[in-house]
């Protein structure tokens, strides 16, 4: 959770046990959480957070968390997961271990980042042989050397 928290996540746990279990839980991470939540509970929630301005990743393994996936901006569906959660879900991570998360946002932060560069050099690529294109300096045989008539 401090890894997440770190990178700027505001992390907050939905839950349908026991508020006195979900309670324990969430002051042994540090983490605001609401237990004793139906699944439309959880969507209203996302829905409240989505209305703020805010977006929203929701990580979840079971049936009653499939319309909360399917409701947030992200959803990861965890290892040991339903098939309904999974089919939710936009990113399944095959571990249940939530020192993944992390991870995964670092992952997606550098690809991201190659992306982003490929793109730029595409572009400036393709600027530059357009370029040479129209100015008859380029043909399909390669680069040509300048020839005066």
């Amino acid at each position: 959770m401090d890894a997440l928290r770190r990178r700027g996540f505001d992390v907050q746990v939905l839950s349908g046990d026991r508020s006195a279990a979900v309670a324990q839980v969430a002051g042994a991470l540090g983490v605001v959480a609401s237990g004793e939540m139906r699944p439309d509970d959880k969507v209203a929630w996302i829905t409240a957070l989505r209305d703020r301005g805010g977006r929203v990743a929701m990580a979840g393994d079971g049936v009653n968390d499939a319309p909360a996936l399917r409701a947030a901006d992200l959803s990861i569906a965890m290892g040991s997961g339903t098939a309904v959660a999974r089919s939710q879900a936009q990113v399944e991570v095959v571990s249940d271990d939530l020192r993944a998360l992390p991870l995964l946002f670092d992952a997606a932060s550098a690809l991201r980042r190659v992306v982003r560069g490929n793109l730029f050099w595409t572009l400036v690529y393709n600027g530059l042989a357009l370029a040479f294109a129209a100015a008859g300096r380029l043909s399909s045989g390669g680069w040509l050397p300048s020839v005066s008539p």
